[in-house]
């Protein structure tokens, strides 16, 4: 700008200086305003960052306190199976004493099913050494209307007397009855009495699909057991097989050892 104010005249060597002045100040505002700005985002920039950084901090809060929820989920749910397996044992501990008897002709008991069960068991089981003391009997849900009886039972009608169940004193009498009747269980006016165990609804619902697999094991010449609470064991000479999944059965019908 000197050298170029060497070949102006005064007024424009004014004009020049002007100019450059100007310049100046514009280019100073210019800087400090860019310098503002740049400031003004950093600024934001950093309170960004100090967001994002609180944020992550935050998730990862959240996960351990979502992982440490899921953990105490785990362990709740265990322990809610484990109360409802104690809950379902004690009611089979409770029902141990029972025996349930089905196919007894509606009536034919008397005002008194207790009385006529003690007074026929021992002529239905004249093998058991000393006859079962019993605690009380009495037929298992509200009287059935319309029901037909076994001579009158045909197409769309079908027998279905209520069961009995009956409590034995102890439960190792009720062993004995209940091993007597599957040698041979008894006939009552025409029709074969059933006689079983009284488990849970849990338990029972266990132990239906067992059944099955009992009775095809049979047709192969097992000696099949169903222990308690729903375990399969089947034995055929020297071998011996254990299934507490009746599905673990059923896959095993087709090998070798089982043909």
């Amino acid at each position: 700008m000197t050298e170029l104010n060497k070949g102006l005249g005064v007024e424009d060597t004014a004009l020049a200086k002007f100019i450059e002045e100007t310049m100046a100040k514009y280019f100073k505002e210019a800087d400090e305003k860019s310098e503002a700005r740049n400031s003004r985002l950093e600024k934001r920039i950093e309170s960004m960052h100090n967001t994002l950084s609180r944020h992550t901090e935050e998730i990862k809060t959240l996960r351990t306190d979502i992982t440490n929820l899921q953990q105490r989920a785990v362990q709740a749910e265990k322990g809610q199976k484990f109360l409802a397996d104690k809950v379902v044992e004690m009611e089979d501990r409770a029902r141990r004493d029972n025996v349930l008897i089905f196919n007894l002709k509606e009536g034919i008991e008397g005002s008194s099913t207790l009385a006529y069960l003690g007074e026929n068991i021992p002529m239905w089981f004249p093998a058991l050494e000393a006859a079962p003391e019993l605690m009380r009997a009495h037929r298992l849900g509200p009287p059935r209307r319309g029901q037909a009886s076994p001579t009158d039972a045909g197409p769309g009608k079908d027998y279905n007397p209520r069961p009995i169940i009956l409590k034995c004193l102890r439960y190792t009498e009720r062993d004995l009855l209940l091993k007597e009747a599957r040698k041979k269980a008894p006939e009552v006016a025409g029709i074969q009495l059933k006689f079983a165990a009284d488990y849970s609804e849990v338990t029972t619902k266990r132990r239906k699909p067992c059944y099955k697999i009992m009775h095809a094991a049979r047709t192969r010449g097992f000696n099949a057991f169903l222990l308690y609470p729903a375990t399969i064991k089947l034995q055929r000479g020297g071998e011996t097989h254990t299934f507490k999944d009746p599905t673990e059965a059923e896959l095993n019908k087709g090998k070798r050892e089982f043909s």
